[in-house]
């Protein structure tokens, strides 16, 4: 049962703000391979549902490659795609970094090769293996200190690419990495118009509706596998929310971990609560927010504000609604 209803859970939610994302990257897409290559940037904090939207959109989008039959079965490329996923490492350097989008096309680096000789190969397999899209996670390792690359060599290695091979290369992490973006003005010029995924800002009242039916399609899913509950709904949606600051992927990530955690086929606030405080670190205040009392709406603006400043967006109280007004309403 526990099984069952975890993995109902691994179900992509059609949440209003992934919606429009997604059909945003599919359209960028779309222009950015009629222009014969082009970056694009996928935008938003951790937990989001970045990589699960790259996912979703790999499986909308690509296509075997546009190669012969007789080639395809040669090179061993029948079941292969157009569009493939890689990851950038933590500190990356320029051996490292081409390393990663050597192997997001299915190809290994050999030993002690050189950034030039990585660089060919890279720009080889993409033309043999017929890649036309490339996105790779975790950008934002390139922005962060302690990378062993200047923002300038990072972000010419992507224009390059893009340069020699006309492939579309999309580029999901952090907010943060819009600054790499910004600084190189060829590479910039080369960027369509940046994706946004972000969290639901408690203090407006759409997104806040939007946040509490994400909740109930998850529990619709987990409904549809046997599960059971036994909690106040909008109690509990208010509480979630303090935890994950609008971030349906966190929210997800919890009750995925609940999941495990049923004894039997009903689903308690008891065992959500006991998730969220396990998964989560104190600097979320997961103990207050499933405390005895009910957190105050301040409190869940502020959990917002600090999953966006965490991820490095300049987010103040004053620039989301008038806090001494909410407190005192």
């Amino acid at each position: 049962m526990t099984e069952r209803v975890f993995e109902v859970l691994n179900r992509t939610i059609e949440h209003p703000s992934y919606v429009v994302a997604k059909d945003q990257l599919v359209e960028a897409v779309s222009i950015s391979r009629k222009l014969n290559g082009a970056a694009i940037f996928l935008s938003g904090p951790t937990r989001c549902g970045k990589t699960q939207l790259l996912n979703d959109v790999q499986v909308e989008l690509g296509k075997p490659p546009d190669l012969s039959s007789d080639l395809l079965e040669y090179s061993g490329l029948g079941g292969a795609s157009d569009f493939v996923i890689g990851s950038i490492p933590t500190k990356p350097n320029s051996k490292t970094l081409l390393t990663a989008m050597l192997e997001a096309v299915g190809v290994k680096a050999g030993p002690n090769q050189s950034a030039h000789d990585l660089q060919a190969r890279l720009c080889f397999a993409v033309r043999e293996k017929g890649i036309r899209t490339i996105a790779l996670d975790e950008c934002s390792h390139c922005a962060e200190r302690g990378a062993h690359l200047s923002k300038r060599g990072a972000t010419d290695h992507f224009k390059w690419l893009i340069d020699q091979t006309g492939v579309t290369l999309i580029l999901a992490g952090l907010p943060k990495f819009q600054v790499l973006i910004d600084e190189n003005e060829q590479l910039r010029d080369r960027t369509l118009s940046t994706i946004e995924l972000f969290p639901y800002a408690w203090s407006n009242g759409a997104d806040a509706t939007s946040f509490a039916a994400a909740f109930s399609e998850a529990l619709c899913n987990m409904q549809a596998a046997g599960g059971q509950f036994d909690f106040d709904f909008e109690e509990l949606v208010v509480r979630l929310y303090g935890v994950t600051g609008g971030r349906v992927g966190m929210l997800v990530r919890i009750l995925q971990v609940a999941a495990l955690k049923m004894k039997s086929k009903t689903l308690t606030s008891k065992i959500i609560s006991d998730s969220a405080i396990q998964l989560t670190q104190k600097s979320l205040n997961a103990g207050y927010f499933f405390g005895k009392e009910a957190p105050q709406k301040i409190d869940l603006v502020r959990s917002y504000i600090h999953v966006m400043q965490d991820a490095g967006l300049d987010v103040t109280p004053e620039s989301l609604i008038d806090l001494e007004a909410l407190e005192a309403a």
